[in-house]
């Protein structure tokens, strides 16, 4: 879902485990809040966790959700 080449991006997703990362889905975002949630099933500790994410950074993923075709566009 992340692409590289945004420096934000890549230092957000160090943030988080690899496993968690790779398991994010649209329905884990809460664009209103900047916020990322991992469920307990897909974190080490088997406990929900949050991650706060810039409001730039939030502000850029509807349209690179666009751009891959996993959200419609308009």
């Amino acid at each position: 879902m992340w692409k590289k080449g945004s420096p934000m991006i890549e230092k957000q997703a160090q943030d988080c485990r690899g496993g968690e990362s790779v398991r994010i889905q649209v329905k884990h975002l809460e664009f209103g809040r900047n916020m990322v949630f991992f469920p307990a099933e897909n974190t080490q500790i088997k406990r929900l966790r949050t991650r706060h994410l810039p409001a730039g950074l939030m502000s850029e993923v509807p349209s690179m959700l666009r751009q891959e075709g996993i959200l419609p566009k308009g």
